[in-house]
């Protein structure tokens, strides 16, 4: 009985291999499509080309060895940057942003769960609460990471994280 379904779904592989194959080569991932572009157009050089993607393929990379929330999250960042992409948004100017965002989610993701409001060592944000929106008590964590000048915010409602203003 196992072997005729085992046998039954190599058919089925070989049988849509092709198709599956030409629908791929179809529909480039448009976050490569965009840094080739980007590249071939010389709006960035070869050295960022390869950081960028570099970053967007260990976030592909880790998400398979992520669970639950972390791995729901990093992939709503991911999808976030290929959606920027798709709709011909990621543009060499905002390439910078995009992938330190995306390399700020990748590095909080992979050691972390969803963050408690308020952030360790800023005390003025400690359990800060955010006007409600529809009856919600709405609730901020935020975080910056060493070296940048930015501070990267999580909320309830979108817990990815994304910058929203520099420090002091």
């Amino acid at each position: 009985m196992i072997v005729r379904h085992i046998a039954a779904l190599l058919v089925a592989l070989f049988a849509c291999g092709p198709a599956a194959g030409s629908a791929i080569a179809a529909h480039p991932d448009p976050v490569r499509a965009a840094l080739g572009e980007a590249q071939a157009a010389g709006a960035i050089d070869a050295a960022h080309a390869q950081q960028y993607g570099a970053t967007y393929a260990i976030a592909l990379g880790t998400l398979p060895g992520l669970r639950g929330v972390r791995r729901r999250e990093l992939h709503g960042a991911v999808h976030i940057v290929r959606d920027i992409a798709a709709r011909d948004a990621l543009t060499a100017e905002r390439m910078p942003l995009v992938f330190l965002t995306l390399q700020r989610n990748v590095e909080w993701w992979t050691a972390h769960g969803p963050p408690t409001p308020g952030s360790p060592g800023e005390k003025d944000a400690r359990g800060r609460r955010c006007k409600p929106l529809h009856r919600l008590r709405a609730r901020v964590a935020r975080l910056s990471f060493p070296g940048s000048g930015l501070v990267w915010q999580c909320s309830r409602w979108r817990s990815s994280w994304s910058p929203t203003t520099s420090r002091p």
